[in-house]
This record gives structure tokens, C-alpha cells and sequence, in this order.
């Protein structure tokens, strides 16, 4: 068997592990990864949802739900839902991210910094923070302050596209010399 063919053979076999096993948790979370790589969002909200159903709590499942509320342009029901699951469960990286996604998407980017440092202490990879606090920089206008930290995720993190796009549209935008700097 081929790696294509025996992809596809292990992703029916784990949907059939839902259909077999409809309160299994771990099967029910690999599921949903499976359908949201697809870009079946549908289904990957209705697995996480009945994930819920049987464990209310659960960071990884939350994140990923998070996400997907985002890419639909639900950034309400994201801050709201992703809050509630940090109550949850504190203590974890990726859920606090996603929810600084969520505070960036809507303007909030004090309060998305402030998830993003927490999120770093808890463990977040710092190529991927850097690159967020970039992306929040970039918004609010302090361009320099973006590539370096655009420069800092490919530092920990060499050759990765999305910061490397960032920093290259950054560099074609003309750099303006401060009044201060011209009279010098």
C-alpha cells in the first residue's frame, strides 16, 4: 500500500472508532483534527461538540474550537466560549493563545499581549509568540517593534513562511525618518 492509500485507511479506521465508540474522547478529538484538516468544519464542530457533551473540559478541544469560530468570523462566540474554558483550565499554552488570537482579532491588543505573556510562561513555543506579538506590533502601527519580532520567530524558528512573509512586506514599506532625526 501506498502512503496516500494508507492514509486514508487510517482515517477511515478512526472514523469508525466514533461510530463504534461514541464516547471516546480521544477518538472523538482525532476525529475532529481529522475533519478540520480537511476543511470540514462542519463536522469537526459537531465531533468537539459531542466531545463536550461527555468531558466539559478539555484545553486541546477548546483550542481547536476556538480556531474554528475564528476562520467562520465568530469572534464573539470565541471570547466567550474560549474565556469560560480558561476557567476551566487555566494553566494551558494553547488555549490561552488561541484566546489572544481571538482579543487580537477584535481590537483588544493590550489584553492579547497580556495572553500572549502567559502563554510563553506556560510553555508556548516563543517562535510562535514572537510571531503573534509581530502581528499585534504591525496593527497598532510600530512597525519596527513587528520586525523585530518577525526577526526573533525566525530566529528560533529559521525558513518558517509566515513570518518570513510578514517581515518581507514590512521591508518593502518605506522606513519614514522621525522630524527629529531629519534636523540632525
Amino acid at each position: 500500500m501506498h502512503g496516500v492509500d494508507r492514509c486514508s485507511v487510517a482515517r477511515t479506521h478512526i472514523e469508525q472508532l466514533s461510530y463504534e465508540c461514541p464516547n471516546h474522547v480521544p477518538g472523538l478529538m482525532a476525529n475532529a483534527i481529522l475533519a478540520y484538516d480537511a476543511k470540514e468544519l462542519i463536522k469537526a464542530q459537531q465531533l468537539l461538540d459531542q466531545l463536550f457533551g461527555i468531558q466539559p473540559a478539555h484545553p486541546e478541544a477548546a483550542a481547536l474550537r476556538g480556531r474554528i469560530a475564528l476562520e467562520e468570523g465568530n469572534a464573539p462566540f470565541a471570547l466567550r466560549f474560549l474565556s469560560e474554558q480558561i476557567r476551566l483550565t487555566p494553566d494551558h499554552a494553547a488555549l490561552r493563545e488561541t484566546y489572544a488570537s481571538a482579543l487580537f482579532v477584535t481590537g483588544r491588543w493590550a489584553e492579547s499581549r497580556t495572553q500572549l505573556d502567559m502563554s510563553e510562561q506556560l510553555g508556548a513555543p516563543k517562535w510562535r509568540i514572537d510571531y503573534h506579538r509581530g502581528l499585534i506590533e504591525e496593527s497598532t502601527g510600530d512597525l519596527a517593534k513587528a520586525r523585530e519580532y518577525y526577526q526573533a520567530s525566525l530566529k528560533e524558528k529559521p525558513g518558517w513562511k509566515a513570518a518570513e512573509s510578514r517581515l518581507g512586506g514590512l521591508q518593502a514599506v518605506p522606513q519614514r525618518v522621525s522630524p527629529t532625526e531629519q534636523k540632525k
